[in-house]
């Protein structure tokens, strides 16, 4: 492919490599041509699995402006809990077992919308994948950072577990434009009385509710 190849034939070009993620990370090592489409779609979905790949990720957000326009892209961001000998990936079912992992994991999982919310503009989906809210405090401030996903209009909470069906409600509702919510293998503690919203709150309204 040339480089004088105008740039939005490019991206057309790239886009038919979108799921193929190795594919992609081998395209952006080609030449600096290459660098810009590919990590356009490579940024597309965003999947944190540990700790670590978050601690990165955050790192260079804050610290490099030019990584930050990448973000531009993405649609989708997931949140996973550390390796979890007790949660079923295929069915999102949750058994949360005492030890590390989630003491690792709630370290960072609330803290992500303070540290990206300001770089996703065009975000779409947030994803919660097995995190015991159980053992996470949320401060005041977590509501706020979350509201500011603007763009968002879906939320999945997959294997999760939480204190009172309250938190899940007050977390869907902090989110403004959210319209389609997903709640698969996500647990309670104590069922507290569901708040309805009068019918004129500029609340957000649901469209779509998948449970199971």
């Amino acid at each position: 492919m040339p480089s004088t190849l105008p740039l939005e034939v490019q991206y057309c070009v790239f886009g038919f490599l979108a799921q193929e993620l190795h594919t992609l990370c081998c395209c952006a090592l080609v030449c600096r041509a290459w660098l810009r489409p590919s990590r356009y779609y490579l940024f597309q979905k965003i999947d944190l699995k540990t700790f670590a790949a978050f601690e990165k990720l955050a790192r260079l957000t804050i610290s490099d402006p030019e990584f930050r326009v990448y973000l531009q892209s993405t649609q989708e961001l997931t949140l996973r809990s550390a390796i979890d000998p007790g949660v079923d990936s295929s069915s999102g079912k949750h058994t949360p077992p005492e030890g590390s992992a989630f003491s690792k994991a709630r370290q960072w999982a609330h803290v992500a919308p303070h540290v990206f919310s300001s770089w996703l503009p065009n975000l779409m989906c947030i994803e919660y994948f097995c995190i015991d809210w159980t053992k996470i405090p949320l401060p005041p401030a977590f509501y706020i950072c979350i509201s500011r996903f603007a763009s968002v209009t879906q939320l999945k909470l997959s294997g999760c577990r939480f204190p009172s069906f309250g938190q899940v409600q007050r977390i869907a509702r902090a989110l403004p434009g959210v319209s389609t919510l997903e709640l698969h293998g996500v647990t309670w503690d104590r069922p507290d009385a569901i708040r309805v919203e009068h019918p004129y709150s500029n609340r957000p309204r649901l469209s779509s509710l998948s449970m199971r």
